[in-house]
Parts: C-alpha cells; sequence; structure tokens
C-alpha cells in the first residue's frame, strides 16, 4: 500500500480538534464508516472500524503504516498525510477509479442532454427566448458551484481529500444532517432519481413504438386499460404514443428499450465510461444534422418565438429537471481517475451540455410549431422536406442515445447510495434502482405523463435535492472546520458565528493546504466568500422554485 509522512509538524494537533467540532455539529451519532479519524497520539495500534484495520505507529517515527487496510477502504489518506495510494480493486457492488478525462466529460454532459432536449423547444415558444436562455445559464452557473461544492464537501472527509474512498450524497446527509433530515434527503434523493429515470424511459419507448411503426408500419403492445386486451397501431396518430393519450400499455417499444437497458444498470458506473463517450458523439451528431434540417430547408422563422412569452408555467421546471445532476456527482468523483481535475470537468461538461440544450431548444422552437403534447421528435418526425430521411434515422437513434447514456447511470447512482447507505443490500438495490422505475412507468407511458413527471418532480423534488441540500452540507463542512481550527488554538467556537469561523478558517493549515475544485481562484482560502455565495443561490433556488411553483398552478388552472 505504501505510508503515508506527515505533511507538517504542526499538522496532528489539527485531527482531534476536527473530532471535537464535528460533535457540535447536530448530529452526534457520526456513522461508523466515516468520522473515526486515526491520530497517532490517540489511536496507534487500535483496531479503528473506519480504516479496517491496525494503525501501527509505535515507534513514533510519525510514519502511519497501512499495510494493513483493504483495498477500497477509507483511511488510505487524509488532510493531513500525503498519499499517492489509491484502491487497486473494485468492491463488491461498486466500481473502480477508471473513468478518464473524455469519459467524466461525457458523463456530465450526458447527465443533462436526455429527455428535455425534446421538450424544451416548447418552453422556448411558451416562455420566450429571453427568460429562457436567462435563466438557463443561471441554473449552469447554480449547477456547477453546487456540483463542486459538494466536491469540496467530499474531499474535507479525513482519508478522502483525493477521493480515495466511497463518499456518496446520502453519506454526507448522514454525517451532518440530524436523523429526520437525513432520512428526508434519502426520500428525496430516490425521488429524484427515479423522476429522472422515468421520464427518460417514457421518452425512449415512445419514439421506439414510432421506429417500428417507421420501419415494419406496425407496433403492439399489451394494453391494461381501458380495455383489457392486446392493442396493435399501424400509423403514428396525432397523439404523443401510437396507442393513444388515454391508454395505458406495455409496448413492443417499451420491452425492447428495457432488455437494451437493464443489463447495462446492472454495471458499475465505471463499467458504462465507453457508453457515455459513444453517446455524447451521437448526440452532438443528431444535434448537427437537426441544425442542418432547419437551416437547409428554410424552416427558421424567429417569429415563432416571443421574446417573453405568455406562459411561464414549464419554465422552472423544465429547467430544474435538466440541471439536476448534482447528485449524480459524488459517484462519479468516486470513480474518476486519480488525477482527474474536477472543477475543469465540471465546467467543460456542463458548458457543452448548456449548448446542446439551447441549439436544438431554439432552432427546434423557431421551425416547427408544436400543438397538444407534441415534442421535438413527433413533428421532426412529422416533417417531409428534403432532409426527411436522415432527420428520421436521428429520431430513430434520440432514444438508443438516450436509453444507454442516462437511465443505466441513474439506476447505478440510485443502486450505490441504497448500499452505501445501508438500507439495502446488493439484490435488493438493484430491484429498488433497475427494476422498480420501468414498473412505475407504465401508466405515464401515454399522454402528458411525460411533461407532468418532468415538472413536477422538478418542482417539489429536485431543487432540493439538487442544489439545496449540497451547498448546505457545504456549508456545514466548513462550519466544522472552522470550528476545528479554533478548538485547535483554544477558542471557545460556541460564541462565535459561522461567518466569522469561516474567514478565520481561511488563515487555517488544513485550508490552504487542501486542493480545491470551485471555479474562482480568487475564493481560495476565503471560505466566507464560498459560505456567502452558497447563501445567494439558495436564495435564488427558493425564489425561482416558488415562483414556477405558482406559474404552473396558473397555467394548470387557465388550462382547464
Amino acid at each position: 500500500m505504501g505510508t503515508h509522512t506527515r505533511a507538517n509538524g504542526h499538522a496532528p494537533d489539527y485531527f482531534p480538534a476536527l473530532v471535537q467540532a464535528l460533535h457540535l455539529l447536530p448530529r452526534r451519532n457520526l456513522p461508523r464508516t466515516l468520522w473515526i479519524i486515526s491520530y497517532r497520539s490517540t489511536m496507534a495500534s487500535e483496531k479503528s472500524p473506519l480504516l479496517g484495520g491496525v494503525i501501527n505507529d509505535d515507534d513514533g517515527t510519525g510514519v502511519i503504516d497501512f499495510s494493513t487496510l483493504p483495498p477500497g477502504t477509507m483511511g488510505q489518506d487524509s488532510g493531513i498525510y500525503d498519499s499517492t495510494t489509491f484502491p487497486e480493486k473494485k468492491e463488491d457492488g461498486f466500481g473502480g477509479k477508471n473513468i478518464s478525462v473524455f469519459g467524466s466529460i461525457s458523463l456530465i454532459t450526458n447527465n443533462m442532454t436526455g429527455p428535455t432536449m425534446i421538450t424544451i423547444p416548447v418552453v422556448f415558444q411558451q416562455a420566450g427566448w429571453v427568460p429562457t436562455i436567462i435563466l438557463t445559464i443561471l441554473m449552469m452557473i447554480i449547477s456547477n458551484f453546487s456540483s463542486t461544492f459538494l466536491c469540496e464537501a467530499m474531499s474535507s472527509i479525513p482519508g478522502n481529500n483525493r477521493f480515495q474512498g466511497r463518499i456518496e450524497l446520502s453519506t454526507l446527509a448522514e454525517a451532518y444532517f440530524p436523523k429526520y433530515l437525513y432520512k428526508i434527503t434519502m426520500l428525496l434523493l430516490f425521488i429524484t432519481l427515479q423522476g429522472s429515470n422515468i421520464a427518460a424511459i417514457i421518452v425512449s419507448a415512445q419514439t421506439m413504438d414510432l421506429t417500428l411503426l417507421a420501419i415494419f408500419k406496425w407496433t403492439g403492445g399489451l394494453e391494461f386499460f381501458p380495455r383489457f386486451g392486446f392493442a396493435t397501431a399501424t400509423i403514428p396518430g396525432n397523439a404523443i404514443s401510437p396507442f393513444g393519450n388515454d391508454a395505458y400499455v406495455l409496448s413492443l417499444g417499451f420491452i425492447i428499450v428495457l432488455l437494451l437497458t437493464i443489463p447495462l444498470g446492472f454495471l458499475n458506473l465505471d463499467d458504462n465510461a465507453t457508453v457515455q463517450e459513444a453517446a455524447m458523439a451521437l448526440t452532438i451528431a443528431i444535434i448537427i444534422e437537426w441544425a442542418s434540417a432547419s437551416f437547409g430547408e428554410g424552416l427558421i422563422q424567429t417569429s415563432r418565438v416571443p421574446a417573453i412569452g405568455p406562459n411561464q408555467g414549464l419554465l422552472m421546471g423544465t429547467l430544474i429537471f435538466t440541471f439536476a445532476s448534482v447528485v449524480n456527482v459524488p459517484s462519479w468523483a468516486n470513480e474518476m481517475k486519480p488525477k482527474t481535475n474536477v472543477n475543469h470537468c465540471v465546467w467543460i461538461g456542463d458548458g457543452v451540455a448548456t449548448l446542446l440544450l439551447l441549439i436544438p431548444g431554439l432552432l427546434g422552437a423557431w421551425s416547427y410549431d408544436f400543438t397538444g403534447s407534441q415534442d421535438l421528435l413527433d413533428v421532426i418526425d412529422a416533417d417531409d422536406g428534403r432532409f426527411a430521411i436522415p432527420s428520421r434515422i436521428t429520431v430513430y437513434l434520440f432514444p438508443a442515445v438516450v436509453c444507454l447514456s442516462g437511465i443505466p447511470v441513474t439506476s447505478i447512482i440510485v443502486r450505490y447510495n441504497l448500499m452505501l447507505s445501508g438500507l439495502c443490500g446488493k439484490y435488493t438495490a438493484n430491484f429498488w434502482a433497475v427494476v422498480f422505475p420501468w414498473l412505475v412507468s407504465i401508466p405515464f407511458y401515454t399522454g402528458a405523463g411525460l411533461s407532468n413527471v418532468i415538472n413536477w418532480t422538478s418542482l417539489l423534488c429536485n431543487g432540493i435535492t439538487n442544489f439545496i441540500i449540497p451547498l448546505s452540507l457545504y456549508i456545514l463542512s466548513i462550519q466544522a472546520e472552522a470550528r476545528a481550527s479554533l478548538l485547535q488554538k483554544g477558542l471557545d467556537t460556541k460564541s462565535v458565528p459561522l461567518m466569522k469561523a469561516a474567514r478565520l478558517l481561511g488563515k487555517a493549515y488544513v485550508y490552504e493546504n487542501r486542493k480545491h475544485f470551485y471555479a474562482a481562484p480568487w475564493w481560495k482560502n476565503h471560505p466566507r466568500r464560498s459560505v456567502l455565495l452558497c447563501f445567494v443561490m439558495i436564495a435564488v433556488l427558493v425564489s425561482l422554485t416558488i415562483l414556477g411553483i405558482v406559474s404552473n398552478i396558473i397555467s394548470t388552472v387557465q388550462g382547464s
């Protein structure tokens, strides 16, 4: 495993201060897999549940022997000890550190270029291009900071300063939140991830049925309601699915997508890296074709999209859903290659994804008129221009790209969190993560199910889970470090406000010497500014979410 040497002669004094500071946080019973910290003067030759082995430093040389630790466990490094050792073997049910930089960017990009790519043109026409573009860029910035701040909170865990261990969002929530908030976080996390998966499943299955109709002039399925029996379709029709808007059908397209996707869901995240790279390349190719068709056929009419539209109901829900990939970041950080730059990957990936959303969104809104429950795939498939054949090929290819890049990844992350939190074993977690969303998707297959899933799940759950909770965890991690720094100096932390403690932390040893992942380098040693930014972003998110809920309710009432 190698040895770990002390980076600074005064550094170990920080460890007991951090332990004491952690116990000042709301949750007293910190999980045994996270916060049992090895400290030479108090933990020498003692068995640690966190480390899984004996720490040998009996000679007092300051060198700790980690040779007894199993690969993949925590404690192979810390914020105080420098290490180049990373887990070499995969843990059962988890992946190894094998995701490259390109694989990382592809994964982050694909997390956001899924089902909303085909619904955002409708949002442009309803809400207008000014609020849509402004709020899209704003949400991208908030998403980036939420992701990188969450990585910062992960790296503050002793023994995980370069993501040597396995820390998920559920782990941080259990460590920092009171028990009731931890349970709420787990519930919201499950709803958020499953809602995202259900939306991707619906889009993929609907489009697969359209593909079968285009190629074989036939598709079928088992209808549950309004009549029970075998249903068939020979033409696409005007509804969102070939079987109409009111039928509950287990279609052939649904089964095909299921068979393509479920095997990948049982794999690990690093096993899907090649699929992610291919999916991003295909997504870019699809968007290039769509843009070429819009310009080549002279479909562009900017008058279709007002500057500010009359209906803002779908705007915030769709955008929150689009950028609701922050919860995926810990799983990726755990399995990226050791020298991967978190900051670069997150900002490049989110930036590329934003472009891949705005380009087809604006061009699609300028090029087509949307009626009823139509989305971008429906109108492109109905177009008979000179780009009709390549455009239809991309329409039929799109569900494969979405289902193979998005659905398995979300299933894997659900499994990781369920297993790491101890709520489920591997096989039970696989059922809830991989099988369960397919069962729930059947009732939403037809009608306006997709828009409803995206909008209400986003407004009620996604914003809290993907932005407010990660930012709050970062604030609490800063609070723990700040109090540890003050305790180290013998100061009373209870009488020092959080912001003053965070300002003092900027001068502390550990903060200055830990690698930082958020965007602005001039904040490197100023955690007070980081905390202030978190509070500002939380306030903005809460305000926008409330406006989105009100707008959506007004639109629903007016529509009825």
